[in-house]
């Protein structure tokens, strides 16, 4: 339930952006825009019978800027949050240094993977185990370089501080790599990405992935592999301070048909992982998906769905509605 206090400060959010937007629409002529999206689902659980009603909260979008200059965007919940700092996702400036090559300076989303990354989580239905576990969103800078001969390349510098749900007190640094370019029009897309993260003393994690999307005749086929060594998960032994990680690999497949306001796919996950290098460790596991969106004729922005989703039957739809 939201507390008082949080009610209040959201008021004040909410007129803190209307004022900022309108205000920078008319005096400084800037392209300007604020979204709230949701979803709402019925769950059915084959497993053990039951059916539940969940939200997924909502959240804020507001952008504004200059086009071809710099854009200020951000998007906060609209919940009580779990944990401290939870409540903004995002907030960033980005400013075009040329036709080729910007900056961004601010709390920002994290590249640490090829395709499966690169889905808003609210289209989504399941994801691997890595991208569960990571915390996306962290402090620092990104150079993007994007060029139609060379593809589209983004580096970060990121602060290291908790970028997963187990990891704490450190002040280290995220570097990641990301690169990815079109061909044929767009029906062939490879993706390739790197990243290192530092999360104590000389300990660090290391993040490959690989990524293929193929579109044509209405279909759009992704196939992505990503490979985690050394992903910190907590002190095995707290007096000497050792450290427990988990290594694995997932494979995220996504098959769907976009043509027309009806929207079929197929989806599978599989993920192989193995803590502290322990063969009876080893844990395998492999989701099915499959399900059909339908885009609502008048505002493609609204969708409805209904998913098999490995042992849970998913009902609901998705909302993404303009306010300004």
């Amino acid at each position: 339930m939201i507390g008082k206090n949080l009610k209040i400060n959201k008021n004040i959010i909410f007129k803190t952006l209307i004022f900022f937007f309108l205000g920078s629409y008319k005096i400084y002529s800037l392209e300007s825009s604020i979204k709230i999206d949701t979803r709402f689902e019925s769950i059915s659980d084959s497993e053990n019978g039951e059916t539940s009603f969940r939200i997924i909260p909502p959240r804020l979008f507001a952008s504004a800027g200059k086009k071809d200059d710099f854009k200020f965007v951000f998007r906060i919940r609209l919940e009580e949050p779990q944990r401290e700092n939870r409540t903004l996702d995002f907030l960033t400036v980005e400013k075009k240094l040329s036709n080729t090559l910007s900056i961004t300076l601010g709390k920002q989303y994290l590249k640490f993977g090829g395709l499966e990354w690169a889905h808003n989580g609210y289209r989504v239905y399941r994801f691997s185990w890595a991208r569960q576990t990571i915390r996306p969103f962290a402090n620092g800078l990104k150079l993007t370089y994007n060029s139609p001969t060379l593809g589209y390349f983004d580096f970060q510098i990121l602060d290291g501080t908790q970028y997963s749900e187990a990891f704490t007190g450190t002040n280290d640094k995220i570097y990641t790599s990301y690169w990815k370019r079109s061909f044929l029009n767009n029906s062939i897309t490879p993706i390739l990405s790197y990243s290192r993260a530092y999360f104590k003393e000389n300990y660090h994690s290391d993040f490959y992935a690989a990524g293929l999307k193929l579109s044509h005749f209405g279909f759009d086929f992704e196939i992505d592999y990503q490979k985690v060594k050394n992903f910190y998960l907590a002190s095995t032994d707290q007096s000497s301070g050792t450290i427990s990680t988990k290594n694995g690999h997932s494979i995220f497949s996504l098959l769907k048909y976009k043509e027309g306001n009806i929207n079929p796919f197929i989806s599978v996950v599989s993920d192989k992982s193995t803590v502290d290098g322990k063969e009876e460790s080893d844990i395998t596991k492999t989701y099915y998906m499959g399900g059909i969106e339908y885009f609502h004729k008048s505002n493609k922005q609204v969708r409805y769905h209904i998913v098999y989703n490995h042992d849970k039957i998913l009902a609901g739809f998705y909302s993404n509605i303009g306010i300004l």
